[in-house]
């Protein structure tokens, strides 16, 4: 597996939950999600931050894993001057769309899911945006063919 076949793993567990215009999904350096105005005011995003990963290769027979580490913010935009309880409710709404989509990602046969981590934020992009961020690996299976020395 490649990373633009792991992007599009994750955007496909993300449309087999939600569909724009509900959830919408995105990747890149975090200063590009900064300057995005394609979210509707009352949209939530999910933006996943560059992907690294660790191969481990097999000796003696055995398979071999490639480990992706997933970074990811669920977000909304709220107004700068929202009210504490109006920002709770976005993180919390968040909070619950990152476990449905993580639970989701664990029901996918070939992928071994790692410890998720979430990590409210208030307020926190640029002022205006509140919700969760998600980190996670991801292993499957190293499938390449490897030519032979």
């Amino acid at each position: 597996m490649i990373y633009n076949d792991m992007v599009a793993l994750l955007e496909s567990a993300s449309r087999s939950i939600f569909v724009e215009p509900e959830l919408y999904f995105n990747e890149g350096q975090d200063q590009y999600r900064n300057r995005e105005d394609v979210l509707e005011y009352n949209q939530f995003g999910m933006w996943v931050l560059p992907i690294t990963s660790i191969d481990r290769l097999a000796s003696n027979g055995g398979s071999s894993t490639k480990t992706w580490n997933i970074n990811l913010i669920i977000y909304k935009q709220t107004s700068i001057d929202a009210l504490q309880a109006e920002v709770r409710q976005i993180v919390h709404d968040a909070e619950a769309i990152g476990e449905l989509y993580y639970h989701h990602l664990n029901d996918i046969d070939y992928i071994v899911l790692g410890d998720v981590t979430q990590t409210p934020a208030y307020k926190q992009f640029d002022g205006s945006f509140s919700g969760v961020s998600l980190s996670f690996s991801i292993t499957v299976a190293d499938t390449y063919e490897y030519c032979p020395v």
